[in-house]
């Protein structure tokens, strides 16, 4: 048996369920702070990109990828799936039913004003039971200067479009930001009426990051624009994070909140280590400890994939590697990281691995244990980044 024999095989019997997460490249405008690989402006790719991932979903099954398993979650995401053509989006939801499907939750990303009937009954059609809208603030100011293509009344209006056409059993998460610069309280209780008006039941409230070559960035070097301060922006995060648990929402990750039974199964496995497979362009699959990551070039994408070619590398990775990934991300849920589950994943209790350093920060009051769990306290949740990075060097002189 050969390595990759070896290794496909591995894959199978490291768990039956699967993840699978499609990346749609393309979207109306790119935001003033986005650095996401998206493309905006080139309808002319759609189609030979529908083409290359239509084959990569048929040639991922053909390299047995799915032998043994099921997948149970499906997380398409750009960019905006959303602007295909319905006969794009068909080919792709008919091309993915050709595998091995237990979807529990199966999520679709949607800029708002991009929803329309036909593809709405197509993703209602093929079993899509969850929408996640891009909505980040609805202060029509503050959108603009996002360079989003949206009015706060589009969303209004595609809600009420998911209760006429019988969306009514679909899961909605909206995304929120924080700390766009001009924000204030006052925007974040318009947002947080705006929740109490829609009644979602997952809402995604994230601090805005400062990413080098955006747009952002290069107002700011300009001193065309002015970054909020930390406290400023810790405040807004206060507000909005305080103003959805008294709308009865459940922070159950740094930036998420959920009603009862409505966390994201898909992203709860990038957070406890979970496999999944990603396909499309910069698509990152996680494979029984394997990291593998499809080419960034749409081109090159598109023509290794002609090719009869996976057209990904596989990261060169250590098993401390793996063992800090799992810490980093089990520590972002509130509950933590299951000491057990990580113990029989990694082969390492995550506390014993690193428990000098977790015992300096639990005299700092940020970190805290029982037998079952390993987590950050409401403190080291503010300061999640600070414990990561006494982590790293921990790791680093390993």
């Amino acid at each position: 048996m050969n390595k990759d024999n070896r290794r496909k095989k591995n894959d199978n019997i490291a768990g039956k369920s699967l993840g699978l997460y499609l990346h749609i490249p393309f979207c109306e405008e790119r935001c003033s702070y986005c650095d996401f690989l998206t493309f905006p402006h080139l309808p002319f790719l759609h189609e030979d990109y529908v083409d290359a991932l239509c084959q990569d979903i048929a040639l991922s099954g053909k390299e047995g990828y799915f032998e043994g398993k099921t997948i149970d979650t499906i997380y398409m995401g750009g960019g905006t799936p959303s602007i295909l053509s319905p006969s794009q989006l068909k080919r792709i939801l008919t091309a993915l039913h050709t595998l091995p499907l237990d979807v529990k939750e199966w999520t679709v990303e949607v800029n708002p004003g991009t929803l329309n009937d036909e593809n709405l009954d197509l993703f209602l059609e093929a079993g899509v039971n969850r929408l996640s809208f891009g909505i980040q603030t609805m202060d029509p100011g503050l959108l603009a200067f996002c360079r989003r293509t949206h009015r706060p009344e589009t969303v209004y209006c595609d809600l009420d479009r998911i209760r006429t056409r019988g969306g009514r059993d679909l899961a909605i998460n909206l995304d929120f930001i924080y700390g766009i610069p001009g924000q204030e309280i006052s925007h974040i209780d318009k947002d947080l009426s705006a929740i109490q008006d829609f009644q979602p039941d997952h809402v995604s409230w994230y601090s805005l990051i400062l990413e080098e070559k955006t747009l952002l960035d290069f107002w700011i070097r300009r001193g065309k624009v002015k970054p909020l301060s930390p406290d400023q922006e810790f405040a807004l995060m206060e507000r909005a994070f305080r103003g959805l648990e008294d709308q009865g929402y459940t922070r159950y990750e740094l930036s998420n909140f959920a009603r009862a039974g409505k966390a994201s199964l898909h992203n709860l496995k990038y957070w406890t280590g979970q496999d999944y497979l990603g396909l499309g362009l910069g698509a990152s699959s996680y494979l029984h400890h394997r990291r593998l990551k499809k080419t960034e070039g749409i081109q090159t994408y598109i023509d290794e994939i002609n090719r009869g070619r996976p057209a990904w590398t596989e990261e060169a990775r250590t098993k401390d590697d793996d063992i800090f990934e799992g810490i980093m991300m089990g520590l972002r849920k509130i509950a933590g990281i299951d000491r057990a589950a990580f113990r029989a994943r990694m082969g390492v209790d995550p506390l014993d691995r690193s428990r000098a350093i977790f015992e300096e920060e639990k005299a700092l009051g940020l970190v805290d244990w029982t037998e079952e769990a390993l987590f950050l306290t409401p403190e080291g949740l503010n300061l999640q980044n600070e414990v990561l990075l006494d982590l790293m060097e921990d790791f680093s002189l390993s």
